[in-house]
């Protein structure tokens, strides 16, 4: 089904791309999606995936039902488990009961799902998967990823004017740089996956070619829905100067007109990117992320430049890898080795840049000035923290502009030496150059590893076949099909691994333990929370079970909610290989507060009262407090008068009935946030926060229905300004089209009226 899926999808894009883009060929599309494919076998053509969830068996519920210990294929992985996983379980959920995915009541003590922005739920990739479970549908997702960063880096390319094997090049360099592979299964991945597209619309744009703005608005705001507003603002970045430079060039009388529709095309896209930016941008300031960025402002910035962050560049395993378990590099790997886009491919873009010039070296230099912004200490940097929504950003992923810099250069340099062939002095700097990279590279062999050695040795044998091919006469005019299948060669060995593949066995399996909690939990008549102790099941995971844990691992939750859960539960954002809690740290009091009904413990571990023992099975105890504090309570003077009943959960809010003779204030344990929107028998009444942290309210004396409900203003706004952009498109489509038939009609006409003047001549 994943395998029939995929191909599908890819066979759809392809043909859409191609109503864009006229110059694709379909065998290139199809070749792109049989190399993503087969890059991505382990998961696609099985039952099994490439999703670091063996990770999970290093905690309590799942490590007890194995002999031995497990060691996790790649640790670095964690967030795909426990974050993006379970995002992409609610938010399922959601879309399938037709519900708006605007509040998560799972995560935490509730917090915004679409204004996270990484649980992506309108994602065009994750919409197309809906129809398979989480853990299938982002298998399939990724593999549409690495076909589309091929195919429209392919696409931008041709519009440049390269041949089909030279954009091909650019291509394969893009679409499996190392970038692409290890954001693989994390929003930024799927963000990065639109770049070329959005590049290509405004070189489009700027030569007025038909169909040039839907296509430039829809990979913009599929980027937008991607769930990485980070990179977005990268884009938008690399566009406005890459507008700037086409308008420079353009002729004077031409250039109103594309500023124009660059303004027409940046308004549209906004209005119709709304719905999904717009809550990111409403909880921003309430976020735990902000708080941060206030207590140190230099939080999120570029690391500091040292010189052997460069040495990636052109070997990705110089400082080991935690494939491996070897990585002792300066910084994480995720964000250092990214750099890497191909041996031949850097040498290539460097070749055309320094000794060909032209085109090659102008992208060359943006990308430079990208990878020099992607450090503290440039001017560039301060540049760019010095503009709008950019300052707080982390710029170390613009390393990004450089991996499509270089794919472009490269693709470019090959484009040019196809065409004017390869000269004696050329041929010999190529080769010469070559043989002195693949002698650099061999200076620093790998620390260890059979797939590090396997990369190497393909590497150097890289190099010296494409000297080879430089440096022999007989084989310079296969020099692009060599350097197209040298490009390819590189990048499997090196990324084909890093995603670790899984079978069927390690999918998220339900232990008794949690089977027990779940499905005692779900009987309650009321919501409540679960907690484990000793991080024994981390936040994040329980809502794939429907539970509601206090804990939270995400930035983007409320940030007053999430500090009064750290001093009471002293638990929250530690990783799985943070140290063991000590027994009984939990504060009985907190869990009350947070309305924590069920606990599971260690085996050994008993609990006083009011907490008794309900089951005993492989993954630890289950306990519960039947007198937990609800969700909802009375609070203040006149607390002892009033009552709450009938808590009810529902898709964005909550329904409650509350008795109060008196008049009462009702706060809870349930994060305050702006959107939250209190209606009691049908009137609004205002909110407030309880504790400083969590949602409260005050009803006048006697029974009400209380209705609560969490709804950004920038949702509603959102879907009003993308509905109306939608509608001005469409208008905008007609009257070209209206126009283009004009000329026609006129053709007609003549042709008709000189056939009666001759018959009447006649």
């Amino acid at each position: 089904m994943k395998l029939l899926l995929y191909l599908a999808g890819c066979a759809l894009w392809a043909l859409a791309v191609r109503g864009w883009r006229p110059e694709l060929r379909l065998r290139d599309a199809a070749g792109y999606a049989l190399l993503a494919g087969a890059f991505l076998a382990p998961g696609l053509g099985t039952a099994g995936h490439q999703t670091a969830t063996d990770l999970l068996w290093q905690v309590r519920p799942w490590k007890e039902t194995v002999a031995g210990r497990v060691e996790p294929a790649n640790p670095l992985l964690s967030d795909p488990v426990l974050q993006m996983l379970p995002f992409r379980t609610l938010v399922r959920e959601r879309l399938l009961a037709g519900e708006a995915p605007l509040w998560a009541h799972e995560l935490g003590t509730g917090q915004p799902l679409l204004g996270n922005a990484q649980s992506a739920p309108f994602a065009p990739f994750h919409l197309a998967a809906l129809p398979l479970p989480p853990l299938d549908g982002m298998q399939v997702a990724a593999g549409w990823q690495l076909f589309t960063g091929a195919l429209l880096a392919h696409c931008l390319l041709l519009a440049l004017g390269a041949r089909p094997v030279a954009a091909a090049v650019a291509a394969v360099g893009y679409g499996l740089s190392c970038f692409a592979v290890v954001w693989l299964f994390y929003p930024i991945g799927m963000a990065a996956a639109w770049l070329p597209g959005v590049v290509l619309g405004v070189v489009a744009l700027s030569r007025g070619e038909p169909r040039s703005l839907p296509g430039l608005l829809i990979c913009t705001v599929a980027m937008a829905a991607s769930g990485h507003p980070e990179t977005l603002a990268h884009a938008a970045l690399v566009c406005g100067v890459l507008a700037a430079v086409l308008a420079w060039c353009l002729p004077p009388s031409e250039r109103l007109t594309f500023a124009g529709r660059a303004a027409l095309a940046a308004l549209l896209a906004a209005a119709i990117s709304l719905p999904v930016l717009g809550p990111v941008l409403e909880a921003l300031p309430e976020s735990q992320r902000t708080a941060v960025l206030v207590d140190d402002p230099g939080s999120f910035g570029p690391p500091p430049f040292e010189p052997r962050t460069l040495l990636p560049l052109l070997d990705p395993f110089v400082f080991g890898s935690p494939r491996d378990g070897d990585w002792a590099g300066p910084w994480n790997f995720n964000e250092l080795v990214p750099v890497y886009a191909g041996l031949v491919t850097t040498l290539l873009a460097l070749f055309g840049a320094l000794w060909r010039r032209g085109r090659a070296l102008a992208v060359l230099a943006g990308g430079t000035a990208a990878l020099l912004a992607s450090h503290e200490g440039w001017p560039f940097g301060a540049l760019l923290r010095a503009l709008p929504l950019l300052e707080h950003a982390a710029h170390s992923r613009l390393r990004l502009v450089w991996v499509l810099a270089v794919a472009v250069a490269a693709g470019l340099t090959v484009e040019e030496l196809a065409r004017r062939g390869l000269g004696t002095r050329s041929a010999a700097a190529l080769g010469v150059g070559a043989l002195a990279l693949a002698g650099a590279v061999s200076a620093v062999p790998p620390l260890g590893g059979t797939w590090q050695l396997a990369w190497w040795w393909g590497a150097l044998a890289g190099l010296v076949l494409l000297a080879l091919a430089a440096l022999v006469p007989a084989l310079r005019r296969r020099l692009p099909a060599v350097a197209l299948a040298l490009v390819a060669l590189d990048l499997v060995l090196l990324g084909a691994r890093y995603n670790p593949a899984l079978g069927p066995e390690w999918r998220p399996s339900t232990p008794p333990a949690l089977a027990t909690l779940a499905a005692r939990s779900a009987a309650e008549p009321e919501p409540h929370r679960v907690v484990a102790d000793d991080w024994d099941l981390p936040a994040g995971l329980p809502a794939m079970w429907g539970l509601w844990d206090p804990r939270g691992n995400d930035p983007m939750r409320p940030a007053a909610a999430a500090r009064h859960v750290a001093r009471r539960l002293e638990s929250v954002d530690r990783p799985l290989a943070a140290p063991r809690l000590r027994p009984g740290r939990f504060d009985p009091a907190a869990l009350d507060d947070l309305a924590v009904r069920y606990r599971l413990t260690p085996h050994r571990r008993r609990l006083p009262p009011p907490w008794r023992l309900v089951a005993d099975r492989p993954g630890g105890r289950v306990w519960h407090d039947p007198a937990a504090r609800g969700l909802f309570f009375p609070a203040g003077g006149t607390a002892g008068d009033a009552e709450v009943t009938g808590t009810r959960a529902v898709p964005n809010g909550f329904d409650l009935r509350v008795h109060a003779p008196a008049g009462a204030t009702i706060g809870s344990s349930v994060s305050s946030a702006r959107a939250w929107r209190v209606r009691a028998d049908g009137e609004p009444i205002p909110t407030a926060a309880h504790d400083g942290a969590f949602l409260a309210f005050t009803v006048p004396p006697g029974r009400h229905a209380v209705e609560l409900r969490y709804a950004p203003a920038t949702w509603r706004w959102g879907l009003v300004t993308a509905g109306g952009g939608l509608l001005l498109l469409a208008v905008l489509a007609a009257r070209r089209r209206r126009e283009a038939q004009i000329p026609l009609r006129s053709v007609a006409s003549t042709s008709r009226t000189k056939a009666i003047v001759t018959s009447q001549k006649a």
